[in-house]
């Protein structure tokens, strides 16, 4: 059951009560004694009495509220036990299986290929080799300034998004289309151990460079289609090996969603051991690859080449190992006042009596006015604030557990020293982390129009983050770290490569402190019920979640992905993952009980729509673009009426689902539309009417370079820099300081 109620009293609407039928008219007056609503924890306890489950409430922030709030909560429960399987048929584990590529070579690469030289001396050899097979080559070496020594050779700051934009603007004035890029800045002699004091700076010459060239390629037009190979070295943790560099492997996360979002660009990793091979055998596996690998997304070289395959959980796979929570144990939660974090400090509470040190960027009363502030609300206070506390409060009566509070961004390490000083006068050393804590969602979007601002947003709490925790525990006898991944990092989504480039990091980062002896498990989290946004695919109920949290934390393993999958819906989706998917999880179950059909957005067959009803305009006139989209709409979304103003993310919408839309849209409707174009224009009307403004402006003669004489290069530069910013792929502080390097 779910109830959105309003659960914060005013005087305007007991106002309003009395004038009307009156709330003293209804027959529970014994709980509702001094005013009409009931309290979210009222809810709660009522509820409980009725017999029902899982009962919890969350406060609801409504769109277009003020900062005063209406004080609304969404409140649910469940009649009985809904799972249908055991908590290990929601499990699944990551491996690496042996594969050769699909087909005997299929081409051998031709036209103008752009190198980023790595130091090992890789990029010489496959110069030379591309070369000699006709091969126009263009190199790239990172330097600490920009400079253009002759038609084929530059060198830029690794870090300077406007050297990127430089780059990719005088091949546009020379009229030259890219055919391919292989990147090799990640090939390094060891792997790199990122400290939060050197985590951006390690992030430069892998996924920022791969980030900045990718929007730089796609704002100049340098291609018509091309080649993105990444190679890299230590970003994956295979058998046998002995370390990983989880800054490289944010990366992978990155490559997985770039050709989603842009099929042209079609975008590939190899990761190989640079110690095991010299830079003329890794240059040999390299253009194997570029001539025989059209479909692994991410291949691994370890003597043989292996592919990422998702499977069916196995616990014979992993050792088993106590998972216990300690009586008066001090456990840290950060994000821990957002849904999912919420979850886990009651988890634990309920386990046995704790201290619990949660940390969280709200800025709430002191502790001591907590109850004074539920029965005399003070003015400022956030009735969603309001809720947290009464959570709060709940939480420590009904458990026994004592709650400590903290406000601070997990990144910033001195706000974090000063929280881990005063929990160490308060309750000493820590034994167990679970980092929750991540960026609002709002902050992703399609790479071609994402700011680096708020690329780095998403990034901060998982990376940065992760590593003040990991720093400032360092001496802690913890017995468990836990990370919450997703399942992104594994399959991507289209408008989420920062989302999915910042769990990649944390599944390496699990693997390397593993290798320390440091107990350490990455989630890889699907949707949760009532908690997330639903999934496409099935969602699972918060017990059932959390009883396969502990099996996963009882096996000696790195990584975990939990979620209750349609395996129908999952063959489905299968070819646009980023991932392969193993025979027993289409198949379903390994137990083999048969799963429960996932309910949400069962999507519509293509062959049975003929019409979908359309609304939102007062004279029911529809333009024949807008019934087109709304066709694919209801194929993707499973619904049979629209209101054209309706936001695509609002009604179900997310970033599996928005790739299937782009690919129909493509196919159907215009071949030229980007996954941007879908986040920019997300309702109907307003995706049909950028279609149609498109369509009706004449196609422009192609821009003559500006060494033809037209234009001087610098206005050229210039007027790019400045389209560059109009499409917010750069700052206007970058935009300034390219303009003063022309």
């Amino acid at each position: 059951m779910y109830l959105i109620e309003k659960v914060l009293s005013e005087p305007g609407e007991n106002l309003v009560w009395g004038l009307t039928e009156g709330w003293w008219h209804f027959e529970d007056t014994d709980i509702r004694q001094a005013t009409p609503l009931l309290s979210a924890p009222a809810w709660e306890k009522l509820l409980h009495e009725e017999q029902f489950a899982d009962v919890r409430s969350y406060s609801l922030e409504l769109a277009g509220t003020s900062d005063t709030e209406s004080g609304t909560a969404l409140i649910i429960g469940s009649m009985g036990k809904t799972l249908a399987l055991p908590p290990e048929e929601l499990m699944y584990e990551v491996r690496w299986l042996p594969k050769k590529p699909d087909a005997e070579p299929v081409s051998q690469p031709g036209g103008v290929w752009l190198i980023f030289r790595d130091e090992l001396g890789i990029g010489e050899h496959l110069s030379g080799q591309l070369m000699r097979l006709g091969c126009s080559i263009i190199t790239v070496d990172k330097g600490s300034e920009f400079n253009f020594r002759h038609s084929n050779r530059f060198t830029i700051d690794a870090g300077e998004e406007v050297h990127y934009i430089r780059l990719m603007n005088i091949l546009a004035e020379q009229g030259r289309q890219i055919s391919g890029v292989i990147h090799l800045w990640a090939c390094t002699a060891c792997a790199e151990v990122p400290v939060s004091g050197t985590a951006d700076l390690l992030l430069q010459a892998g996924l920022y460079s791969v980030t900045y060239l990718t929007r730089a390629m796609l704002n100049f037009g340098t291609h018509d289609e091309a080649d993105i190979r990444v190679v890299t070295d230590h970003a994956v943790m295979l058998a046998g090996d002995q370390a990983v560099s989880p800054g490289k492997s944010s990366i992978l996360g990155l490559v997985k969603v770039i050709s989603q979002e842009h099929p042209k660009l079609r975008c590939y990793a190899l990761d190989v051991d640079t110690g095991a091979y010299s830079a003329e055998e890794v240059s040999a596996l390299i253009m194997k690859e570029l001539a025989e690998n059209k479909n692994d997304g991410l291949v691994a070289f370890r003597q043989e080449r292996l592919v990422q395959e998702l499977a069916r959980f196995n616990p014979k796979n992993y050792p088993r190992q106590e998972f216990r929570v300690r009586e008066d144990g001090i456990y840290i939660v950060t994000g821990g006042l957002g849904r999912l974090g919420m979850e886990i400090c009651r988890y634990l509470s309920r386990e046995k009596p704790v201290k619990l040190v949660i940390i969280s960027r709200s800025v709430l009363p002191d502790k001591l006015r907590w109850r004074q502030c539920l029965e005399h609300p003070a003015e400022g206070i956030h009735p969603s604030d309001m809720h947290k506390l009464a959570s709060l409060l709940e939480l420590e009566d009904n458990t026994g557990s004592e709650i400590h509070y903290f406000a601070g961004d997990v990144a910033d390490e001195q706000r974090m020293r000063e929280i881990m000083a005063q929990v160490r006068r308060i309750a000493g050393s820590v034994h167990g982390v679970i980092h929750c804590a991540a960026a609002p969602g709002a902050c992703s979007q399609p790479l071609k129009i994402q700011t680096q601002e708020k690329f780095r947003q998403v990034l901060r709490p998982k990376i940065q983050g992760t590593l003040v925790l990991d720093s400032l525990l360092a001496q802690d006898p913890l017995d468990f770290f836990v990370v919450y991944s997703s399942v992104a990092s594994l399959w991507g989504g289209v408008g989420g490569a920062d989302y999915a480039a910042a769990n990649a990091f944390l599944d390496a980062f699990s693997a390397s402190r593993n290798a320390r002896g440091k107990n350490t498990l990455a989630v890889n989290w699907y949707a949760w019920e009532g908690l997330t946004d639903p999934g496409c695919m099935g969602y699972m109920p918060p017990g059932d979640a959390l009883a396969a949290l502990r099996i996963g934390l009882s096996s000696r393993m790195d990584q975990v992905v939990i979620g209750k999958f349609d395996p129908h819906v999952l063959a489905e989706w299968a070819p646009m993952m980023k991932i392969r998917l193993a025979p027993d999880v289409i198949r379903g179950t390994s137990s083999g009980i048969r799963p429960v059909k996932a309910e949400p957005l069962p999507g519509i067959a293509a062959e049975s729509l003929k019409e979908v009803l359309l609304t939102g305009r007062s004279d029911g006139e529809f333009t024949v673009l807008e019934k087109q989209i709304s066709l694919i709409w209801a194929q993707v979304l499973g619904y049979e009426e629209f209101d054209v103003n309706d936001n695509f993310f609002d009604i179900g919408g997310d970033s599996l689902l928005i790739l299937k839309v782009l690919s129909l849209v493509n196919a159907q409707v215009d071949a030229e539309v980007e996954a941007g174009d879908l986040f920019s224009y997300g309702t109907i009307a307003r995706l049909a009417q950028f279609i149609g403004d498109k369509r009706a402006v004449p196609q422009a003669a192609p821009e003559q370079p500006s060494w033809a004489g037209s234009t001087a290069p610098e206005d050229d530069a210039l007027r790019r820099l400045i389209k560059s910013v109009k499409n917010d792929g750069i700052s206007v502080g970058e935009a300034m300081k390219g303009f003063e390097e022309l």
